[in-house]
């Protein structure tokens, strides 16, 4: 397979039962890839990463996204960075179709001869709603009190 999505090239995708993984690589030369930026010391520098996607071949559902720096930041001891996120479906009362959010997600850091890890679980979704209304008509004149 070599097809486009977004700003990286699909090179191959490997599928078991019911689970495809589609691995992406650096973007193509003249597109923008996914950045962030790193700061440490006073000195903030950008990070490109690539990563994987695991999605569901019967619902086409992402359930799993990693992405991984793609070079270190010698200048800010940036060895390395990683981040992982888990999606599960959540059903509310009322609503007949469910909710891909993410359940978990781990950031690791490999910094300045250290390995730092962050992990974040979520739970107990809840749904709101909200109405608006805009009204439109001749503006209110301002009062002449104070001059």
């Amino acid at each position: 397979m070599n097809a486009r999505l977004g700003a990286s090239v699909l090179l191959a995708s490997a599928c078991l039962l019911s689970m495809c993984l589609f691995p992406a690589t650096a973007p193509a030369q003249g597109q923008t890839p996914l950045s962030g930026t790193f700061k440490s010391g006073g000195v903030s520098l950008a990070t490109f990463t690539q990563g994987l996607a695991w999605i569901d071949t019967r619902t086409y559902q992402i359930t799993r996204l990693r992405t991984e720096l793609l070079r270190p930041l010698e200048e800010v001891k940036l060895e390395g960075q990683t981040t992982e996120i888990a999606y599960g479906e959540v059903h509310f009362k009322g609503m007949p179709e469910g909710f891909w959010v993410p359940r978990q997600v781990t950031v690791s850091v490999d910094w300045n001869g250290k390995h730092l890890r962050n992990e974040h679980h979520y739970s107990e979704f809840k749904l709101f709603q909200v109405e608006a209304a805009e009204k439109q008509g001749k503006p209110k004149e301002l009062s002449q009190k104070g001059q």
